[in-house]
């Protein structure tokens, strides 16, 4: 670390069923605690039916519906800063920029949101990309906020999530791997629970560096050649 830099412990997480489970798409569906006719869900319009969650009086999940949506995400992700230690924040604009070129992903059908009473209290989002080897990696992210936690939405919102990227892998090259693919930070304890309950191996850890902008910043020459 250089001068006042710290770090932020982080972590990837993987885990390989998914070249397995995806052969039977049904049964692995079924297997994750969901009946499934898409991504492992039973559908009526924009609600989703997900079984297997506890009963949270309210608690509803449905596809995502758009940029209307983006207050709700913001609000759930602003009341997860604090907690899970989020440094970077997210605004409305933020996310118009980011859902306007989207690739591997097709938020009307690779998203869910959880509601409680209508309010958004949480939502997952799953896409893909293939590494140098040519294994492909089904990323999944999601927050729920503090208030809801420990309730079985986060599992729920993992389950489906994994179930229609099983759907998306079904779609490509059977003759190379494909891998599910988490990414959190050392201060999101209860996510790394829930990621090892549901089969999930630490892969790989690094830092995230920051440091205070006040003040001079040394120049540091670059090594030759570079």
């Amino acid at each position: 670390m250089h001068g006042d830099a710290q770090g932020v412990p982080a972590t990837i997480w993987r885990q390989g069923r998914i070249i397995q489970e995806r052969v039977l798409p049904l049964a692995a569906a079924e297997a994750g605690g969901c009946t499934s006719h898409e991504g492992g869900v039973q559908m009526e319009g924009n609600v989703l039916s997900v079984q297997g969650v506890p009963a949270v009086p309210g608690l509803t999940f449905r596809y995502y519906r758009g940029p209307e949506d983006f207050p709700g995400m913001v609000a759930v992700y602003d009341a997860c800063r604090p907690v899970d230690g989020l440094e970077m924040p997210l605004t409305v604009g933020h996310l118009e920029r980011w859902f306007a070129h989207m690739d591997q992903c097709d938020p009307s059908r690779d998203m869910i949101v959880a509601e409680v009473g209508g309010e958004m209290v949480g939502y997952g989002r799953g896409r893909w990309f293939r590494e140098p080897s040519g294994t492909f990696l089904h990323e999944l992210t999601g927050h729920v906020a503090p208030a809801w936690r420990r309730r079985g939405i986060g599992r729920a919102i993992l389950r489906w999530t994994e179930a229609r990227q099983r759907q998306v892998a079904s779609d490509q090259p059977e003759d190379v791997a494909h891998e599910l693919f988490v990414e959190t930070y050392d201060s999101t304890q209860g996510i790394a629970e829930l990621l090892l309950g549901e089969g999930y191996a630490r892969v790989r850890n690094w830092y995230v560096m920051t440091r205070p902008l006040a003040g001079e910043i040394a120049e540091v020459p670059l090594p030759e050649g570079l």
